[in-house]
């Protein structure tokens, strides 16, 4: 697999796979339906930011989130989305969701 990065103020971090007990808090996340874009754009982004920290921390233990607030929005959403991609995560549609059979 290559390596995912993201440069933040001119130096470049290597985004890591998240670990699992990151995985189940997102995933109670995006399943508590909490995100709501009526709070603000930061407070919905700001819920993530420590999981893109997590992912660079693998690599650069001293890694300060707060390094994240330089990021444009649309740095901010391409890092998260390459975090999501190398960490297996699939986020679904609630559209999508309805349509899938659960098999038990």
């Amino acid at each position: 697999m290559s390596d995912s990065t993201v440069v933040i103020n001119g130096t470049t971090y290597i985004l890591s796979p998240l670990r699992c007990k990151y995985l189940r808090q997102i995933s109670e996340v995006l399943a508590s339906g909490t995100l709501a874009p009526t709070k603000g754009i930061y407070t919905e982004i700001e819920k993530f930011m420590p999981y893109i920290a997590a992912s660079i921390k693998e690599k650069v233990p001293t890694f300060d989130q707060a390094l994240l607030d330089e990021l444009t929005l649309q740095e901010f959403m391409d890092t998260w989305t390459q975090v999501v991609a190398i960490s297996g995560i699939r986020v679904v549609p609630k559209e999508e969701t309805a349509a899938v059979p659960v098999v038990q």
